[in-house]
């Protein structure tokens, strides 16, 4: 129950259930239901069931018709588990009564879920203080085949009687004995068998290989035809995890993902094709994203092809690789071309409007503030295959555009994060940076949200550590009468912020947009998610840079009334009102997943732009950013997507 495992599941219910899927199990270890009931500040689906299972020792935790799923749990030597003594056990079963009934609220249709007495406590049940959960799959039993020819040396009849046979019934010969299954059926085939074993540290290294159960399918004759080794980087380096690898049984295929395996590859290839073709348009504004060389990884790729006795049998698991398990198992590798240079006519257009900019360099340029903006997620609702929403994988974005090395750097010298509302596609990217930011500084971060956020963090802070104690939540609302000087506030000296504002939008519950006026002069505002905002346009007045959502064309009017959002045109005036210098427009619906085809952007006003994942905004040459509005729909046009 780490962010890293589980910190996709929110967004995962949001999708299933809004795909009109009627129910889903969700199977996990000790606080599944803590997480699940914690989710309630911004979670509810009203249509959708979920069946919850916290597994315990050696069991069947799932079945169906097509697998079979037993679950086992290993746990860390530094943390040993403990009983439940009979006080703890009423405790235990109080406090998962109340998230049950939670979690019943967020999923209304849920309500036998009240009834689910497997997640009580047991006086016998233990307590994993810090553990992880491996799974044990098998797939269905194969009927066997009829011996079509012993069975009509037996006399039994073509038709009925076979598929009696075959489902396991005798039947009567024509020479009037009697025909066992036995006698012309062949042996049924047992499912095939896969596990997949998490072993985050070295900690979980001695539970893991002294685990019978596991080992039961690693070295018998019915063992398992494919290992996925989820474990941590020095988990691979360990000598006791590699001897024990080497005595599974040599027809076992090893997979591993690990940290520190993947360094090399690029998993959202199609996001990177539009970041390399944006980057023959402007190399400053369109970064190419940060990838690793081969030879960054030696010393991993050296003990998993070259220590192990079978290399053959052990692999590096890639993005979208397809494990085959029945009836013979292979690896089916998607592969998806990285689109690296656009077209010759692409190319001219773009040398056409070079030669406009050296004609109409913005003489003001060298006099405005040298400040930069980096959208990391400039997509609606979801993430999608092009642009990344405002909250989820947040860190990773930042090691795309940053890369390790100065990513450090970048998340320990951040100062504050502001959250504008409680919609996942806002947040859910936090627990992640901060739990990274907790292991490279114990210095001070702000956040200022909605007071549900607060409860949210500290909920989930009692499933994992994720530094809870070097941040310091303010209230948006605390914002909202009149500019509030900062640097009074320890955790915000030199940080460069002199007042914050904040003023409630209308979108869902507690939204919130903000300005921030900085010591050099330089105002920035952002419009979080909301329709038009007078008293908005009011705290952001003369901003040098108004950041503001831009969710749907003008011709869905009806539709951003409904969801609370702005059109194109809404945010284009909010600009202009506001008298805002320069206008970044984000936040996009899903259905422009490249860009809005339909945008106008007016001569007069502000300077407009339009934000991409993972771009540089800089304001001195943010001047150039409408000259490059004709050339987008011509550039995503050569990304030709059979999918869209």
């Amino acid at each position: 129950m780490k962010w890293d495992s589980i910190g996709g599941l929110p967004g995962l219910i949001f999708t299933i259930a809004d795909a009109n899927v009627p129910q889903v199990d969700i199977i996990g270890p000790n606080y599944l239901t803590h997480f699940l009931a914690a989710t309630r500040k911004f979670m509810l689906r009203s249509n959708f069931k979920v069946k919850l299972k916290e597994v315990e020792a050696d069991e069947i935790c799932y079945q169906d018709e097509l697998i079979t799923v037993y679950s086992t749990t290993i746990t860390s030597d530094s943390k040993p588990k403990s009983k439940l003594n009979g006080q703890e056990t009423v405790e235990y079963e109080n406090a998962s009564r109340k998230k049950l009934k939670l979690i019943a609220q967020i999923f209304p249709s849920s309500k036998d879920i009240l009834r689910n007495e497997n997640l009580f406590a047991s006086k016998n049940r233990e307590y994993y203080t810090d553990s992880t959960t491996c799974y044990v799959c098998r797939g269905p039993t194969v009927p066997g085949k009829m011996d079509a020819k012993k069975a009509k040396e037996l006399g039994v009849k073509n038709g009925p009687d076979m598929g009696k046979l075959v489902k396991g019934e005798s039947v009567m010969s024509t020479f009037g004995t009697v025909v066992h299954p036995s006698d012309c059926v062949l042996p049924a085939t047992p499912g095939s068998i896969f596990l997949i074993l998490d072993c985050p540290d070295t900690s979980y290294i001695a539970s893991l290989i002294n685990n019978q159960y596991i080992k039961s399918f690693l070295t018998g004759t019915e063992s398992a035809k494919c290992v996925i080794h989820q474990c941590g980087e020095n988990v691979i380096n360990d000598g006791r995890y590699l001897k024990w690898i080497k005595g599974f049984n040599p027809s076992i295929q090893n997979v591993f993902i690990a940290d520190g395996l993947h360094n090399t590859e690029i998993p959202f290839r199609s996001s990177t094709g539009i970041i390399n073709i944006l980057n023959q348009i402007d190399k400053v504004a369109f970064p190419k994203v940060y990838q690793s060389d081969i030879n960054d990884i030696p010393s991993r790729i050296l003990l998993l092809t070259i220590d192990l006795e079978n290399p053959q049998n052990c692999r590096i698991a890639k993005p979208k690789m397809n494990l085959i398990i029945e009836p013979k198992f292979s690896i089916q590798l998607e592969e998806e071309k990285v689109l690296e240079n656009p077209s010759r006519g692409l190319m001219q257009s773009i040398k056409h409007v070079t030669s406009q900019l050296s004609k109409f360099k913005h003489v003001d340029a060298v006099n405005e503030f040298d400040k930069y903006t980096i959208p990391l997620g400039t997509g609606s609702a979801i993430p999608g295959k092009y642009r990344n929403d405002c909250g989820e994988g947040t860190m990773g974005q930042l090691h795309r555009h940053f890369g390790p090395e100065k990513l450090e750097k970048e998340v320990k010298d951040m100062k504050l994060i502001f959250i504008s509302h409680m919609h996942a596609d806002h947040h859910l990217g936090l627990f992640e940076l901060l739990n990274f930011r907790r292991k490279i500084t114990k210095d001070k971060i702000c956040i200022v949200g909605p007071y549900p956020m607060f409860e949210w963090i500290r909920d989930y802070s009692e499933v994992e550590d994720i530094g809870i104690e070097s941040a310091v939540f303010i209230d948006s609302k605390e914002f909202t009468l009149k500019p509030i000087a900062i640097p009074r506030e320890p955790y915000f000296q030199h940080c460069g912020i002199a007042s914050i504002q904040t003023v409630p939008v209308k979108h869902c519950h507690l939204s919130f947009a903000i300005s921030l006026q900085f010591d050099c002069g330089f105002k920035l505002s952002f419009s979080g998610d909301c329709r038009p905002s007078d008293r908005f346009c009011e705290i952001g007045m003369n901003s040098n840079l108004l950041i503001h959502e831009a969710t749907l064309t003008d011709d869905l009017q009806e539709e951003a009334l409904l969801k609370n959002h702005c059109t194109i045109g809404e945010a284009i005036q909010v600009g202009i009102k506001m008298k805002a210098k320069h206008v970044l427009l984000t936040h996009f619906s899903q259905r422009y997943p490249k860009f809005p085809e339909s945008l106008t952007i007016p001569k007069d006003g502000p300077l407009f732009g339009v934000a991409f994942d993972l771009m540089h905004v800089s304001m001195r040459d943010f001047w150039k950013l409408p000259f490059y509005n004709k050339l987008y729909n011509q550039a995503f046009g050569e990304l030709l997507d059979p999918d869209e």
